[in-house]
């Protein structure tokens, strides 16, 4: 059986929470590197974090149920300037064109691409790197 990575984590806590969501919805999947990187989390950077793993076979139904799972999570927390709970996930692609750029991140990230991920509010378009904290 073939095995493609789907996500990659660097929180034991969150990788196991989505490994058994995926298992509930019986998905054939695990975590790869987890042990390791529970011993060591040093090795975080080097391995790439805990891979899930699934099943090439279900790999699209398991995108959907990761997709709608932080979709509904999303939808919990509220905006901090206007209120409103209509936060996205969204992301870009840099793609480096010349040599120097593509080389320097080869070697940096293993890719000559970059992705920037953000969250920004549906209503007042204001953009976050990271979610606000849950206490607000």
């Amino acid at each position: 059986m073939e095995f493609l990575p789907i996500r990659a984590y660097d929180n034991y806590l969150v990788a196991n929470m989505r490994l058994t969501m995926l298992q509930n919805e019986n998905i054939v999947c695990y975590l790869k590197d987890e042990y390791t990187l529970t011993i060591d989390p040093l090795m975080n950077i080097a391995l790439g974090g805990m891979n899930l793993m699934v099943s090439a076979i279900q790999f699209s139904r398991a995108e959907e149920i990761l997709e709608q799972a932080d979709t509904n999570y999303l939808l919990t927390i509220p905006c901090p300037h206007c209120g409103d709970s209509t936060i996205q996930k969204q992301s870009e692609t840099i793609i480096y064109t010349n040599f120097k750029d593509r080389l320097k991140s080869m070697l940096l990230t293993g890719t000559t691409q970059k992705v920037n991920s953000f969250y920004r509010c549906s209503n007042c378009r204001k953009q976050f790197k990271e979610l606000p904290p849950e206490d607000q």
